[in-house]
């Protein structure tokens, strides 16, 4: 009902959920990951990933750079922790938790289905790891967001930041 809600009528929302599987997820099912490259991309695949309201994907591209040079690219958008009795959490991948410890589960899941995925097809090639984690460390003027997501995800990837780097808010 959330998902759909104001751009749907009640009345809509209850034929939708009755004749459509995305019904319950927001934007009819669809996602916001691409890749973009000025360079070709091959071997496109999308995995779907445990989401509650928005269908969470990670997409995975090589895009071929000048002189042959591979690189093999994945984008994901993993859920929010979400903390207001606004957006209570109703998933099934939550572990049995509820409020912000189901969105944090949910969320940890997904990390780890990320990470999963670029163990398993990475290959030789150099990888990169963008999209936007919903997560990240404490600083100046900066409030930590699913720390215990991007502790993770530091321990299994290498963060692409120059030495010196302070992290600045991005909301």
């Amino acid at each position: 009902l959330a998902s759909a809600l104001p751009t749907e009528t009640f009345s809509s929302i209850r034929t939708l959920c009755e004749t459509n599987p995305a019904a319950g997820l927001a934007f009819g099912g669809q996602n916001g990951v691409m890749i973009l490259s000025k360079h070709p991309l091959s071997n496109i695949e999308t995995i779907v990933v445990p989401g509650t309201w928005n269908r969470r994907v990670i997409t995975r591209a090589t895009a071929t750079l000048p002189g042959a040079r591979r690189v093999t690219v994945y984008c994901n958008h993993l859920t929010p922790q979400f903390e207001s009795t606004a957006f209570p959490y109703t998933g099934r991948y939550g572990c049995g938790r509820v409020g912000r410890e189901g969105w944090a589960s949910e969320q940890l899941a997904q990390a780890r289905r990320l990470v999963q995925w670029v163990t398993q097809t990475g290959g030789t090639d150099p990888v990169v790891v963008a999209g936007d984690f919903n997560s990240g460390p404490a600083s100046s003027g900066v409030v930590a967001e699913a720390v215990e997501t991007y502790d993770y995800l530091r321990t299994q990837l290498t963060p692409a930041v120059p030495q010196g780097y302070t992290p600045v808010c991005t909301f």
